[in-house]
C-alpha cells in the first residue's frame, strides 16, 4: 500500500475534521519531541528487529 492509498483508506474511515485534529497533534508531537526534523529530512532510522 502506497501512502496515498493509505490516506483514502484513512480518509474513508475517520471524519475529515477528526483527521485534521490528528494530524495536528501528531505534528504537534513530533515538534515537542525534537522528532520533526528526521521526519522532514527522511532520516528516520529503521526500528531494530
Amino acid at each position: 500500500m502506497d501512502i496515498r492509498e493509505f490516506e483514502d483508506e484513512l480518509r474513508g474511515a475517520v471524519d475529515g475534521a477528526a483527521l485534521v485534529t490528528a494530524r495536528e497533534v501528531l505534528a504537534s508531537l513530533l515538534d515537542i519531541t525534537g522528532g520533526a526534523h528526521p521526519v522532514r529530512e527522511r532520516a528516520v532510522p529503521a526500528p531494530e528487529q
